[in-house]
């Protein structure tokens, strides 16, 4: 819900009598989604990558155990400093580790990879990142005062232009789940899937990602 109204209050800093399109990748797509649903009337179209609908994966995270084995770390981070120690050891290879099992054909810059894991050495970075998932998970970290809206967001539908997009080889979440967000669209989403692409197909294959995004900005 916090990102959706962050995702919400950019759009309207950036055009206070108008309108934008969200795109955004993992928790970026929750947020982008977030903000279609409970934020129609800013959101002319909304592009989620790497993730289906809120409700489509809740559902598989619940009842899935291929999913629940591909999001075995999310359960991991509930663990409390075992899960800092863990994460921080070797110079944070956790994360290099975490980015191989999502994208396992892709071969980050390995300076990229360097400062990477240098920004989670710094304090309280990793425990911040891994709060994400705590208070996904734990409702005794999360506001009260926006449990409605999380509600409504988790289960929503989305009345405007949606694209889905996700890359074949994802191993954080299983593409195949995608078809099942049509089920929370007012209109058919445009789905499309990346042959030879893991999770993070923005950095994977930009120009094609890119393509496929303008293609759908730019249809009637």
């Amino acid at each position: 819900a916090c990102l959706s109204l962050d995702a919400t209050a950019l759009i309207e800093a950036l055009a206070p009598d108008g309108t934008g399109v969200v795109i955004g990748h993992d928790w970026g797509a929750s947020a982008a989604v977030g903000a279609a649903i409970h934020s129609a009337a800013r959101v002319r179209r909304v592009v989620s990558m790497a993730l289906p609908h809120p409700a489509v994966l809740a559902a598989h995270l619940l009842g899935d155990r291929a999913q629940q084995k591909r999001s075995w770390y999310a359960w991991f981070f509930q663990m409390g400093t075992l899960a800092e120690i863990c994460v921080a050891a070797d110079g944070h290879a956790f994360v290099e580790d975490l980015w191989r099992d999502w994208s396992p054909g892709y071969q980050p810059d390995p300076e990229e990879m360097r400062r990477l894991r240098a920004m989670f050495a710094l304090p309280g970075v990793t425990e911040a990142a891994l709060e994400y998932y705590r208070q996904t998970f734990d409702a005794r970290r999360q506001a009260g005062e926006l449990s409605a809206l999380q509600a409504g967001i988790s289960s929503g539908r989305i009345t405007v232009p949606a694209m889905f997009l996700m890359g074949a080889d994802d191993g954080c979440v299983d593409p195949t789940y995608l078809s099942e967000s049509a089920a929370f669209c007012d209109t058919p989403p445009r789905i499309e899937v990346l042959d030879g692409c893991g999770h993070f197909l923005h950095l994977e294959r930009p120009d094609e990602a890119n393509r496929l995004v303008l293609e759908f900005l730019g249809d009637p």
